[in-house]
């Protein structure tokens, strides 16, 4: 990306993965206008920079997206969001709704806002748990050539239809 003052939304700022490439644009390229959304607000140790704003957002509401949309008219959109439940709750299914709510429904939101947006840049982070379950293994070399694989967590499940368009239906098979 030149040093062209663009304006960006971060999805998902409270994440590791996401505070962590806001503060990269933010020292990388300092012209960027930088918008970081979440359902959470950022806690202190997100340490985001100070000229950065946050807007309280719940991405599985596409109205709320598109009002969003409206108003920042980004031109890159960097999608971290997603909702990572804790390790005992992976393998139940009491949170099976609402991990497919944010994690699937919210992703095909903020893509679907971001095409009639027109944006022109859009970045989605995953996670390595489309191809396997594990998360107790570094995995320094996966992309997005590694087949996917079954998945046991809702976790991974949610994630799968994301980033395989064959298996979008993935959840009801």
């Amino acid at each position: 990306m030149t040093d062209i003052a663009k304006k960006v939304l971060v999805s998902g700022c409270t994440s590791f993965v996401g505070s962590a490439i806001v503060r990269a644009l933010a020292e990388k390229h300092p012209n960027f206008v930088i918008v970081v959304i979440d359902l959470s607000p950022p806690r202190p140790e997100h340490v985001l920079p100070e000229r950065i704003t946050y807007m309280q957002v719940d991405i599985a509401s596409a109205k709320t997206l598109s009002k969003l949309f409206e108003a920042v008219k980004p031109d890159v959109v960097v999608h971290t969001a997603g909702i990572v439940p804790d390790l005992a709750d992976r393998f139940g299914r009491q949170l099976e709704q609402e991990v497919w709510k944010i994690n699937f429904e919210g992703t095909l939101n903020i893509l679907d806002v971001s095409k009639h947006s027109r944006v022109g840049v859009f970045v989605y982070t995953s996670s390595c748990c489309v191809v396997i379950d594990d998360t107790c293994t570094a995995r320094p070399n996966i992309n997005e050539e590694w087949p996917s694989a079954f998945r046991s967590t809702i976790y991974g499940e949610s994630k799968v239809g994301t980033t395989d368009p064959y298996q979008q239906d993935y959840r009801h098979r």
